[in-house]
């Protein structure tokens, strides 16, 4: 499953101790909280994942600041990043977290299965799943938008075959 879906962007595009997806069997002994001091995030996360910093080009001249962490195991894939966007990017916090999801969707071509607003830790968030076909192969994504502070949002993202989420 390693291909342009997974790594395009390690999803350019998490408060507390959060967990998205069903583990494999053979990963669940595997998991290990993950602090990331400038993501300002704890998760836990399957063993083994990589880090990456990149910006994230949001049109024109503009940047986002993106730090992320991902991991990929047994056909499933799991990630979380943290995007500080400009002080000229703030919005509306739901006009935040749905152009997140518009954002995510356009870039993965995403067939939007589930939409619905959350909150995490008292953050207002959203959590959508959606289908995605990479390769002739249909995996599911199961994804959330927290926005941490006005400018952040923490993305986390599981991946597999449908009905792993």
């Amino acid at each position: 499953m390693a291909s342009k879906f997974l790594y395009g962007a390690a999803f350019a595009t998490v408060l507390g101790a959060l967990v998205l997806g069903a583990a494999p069997a053979a990963m669940a002994a595997n998991w290990q909280s993950l602090t990331s001091n400038e993501g300002g995030f704890t998760v836990m996360m399957p063993a083994g994942y990589v880090n990456e910093k990149a910006p994230v080009d949001m049109g024109g001249a503009a940047k986002a600041n993106n730090i992320s962490y991902r991991v990929e195991s047994d056909g499933a894939y799991w990630g979380v990043s943290a995007t500080d966007y400009p002080q000229a990017a703030t919005r509306d916090p739901s006009k935040m977290l749905a152009n997140a999801r518009d954002g995510a969707l356009k870039r993965w071509n995403g067939a939007l299965l589930s939409d619905k607003p959350i909150t995490v830790a008292g953050k207002p968030a959203r959590e959508v799943t959606y289908d995605v076909i990479d390769n002739g192969t249909t995996y599911t994504v199961r994804q959330r938008f927290i926005l941490v502070t006005p400018q952040r949002v923490v993305q986390q993202a599981y991946v597999g075959k449908p009905g792993t989420q």
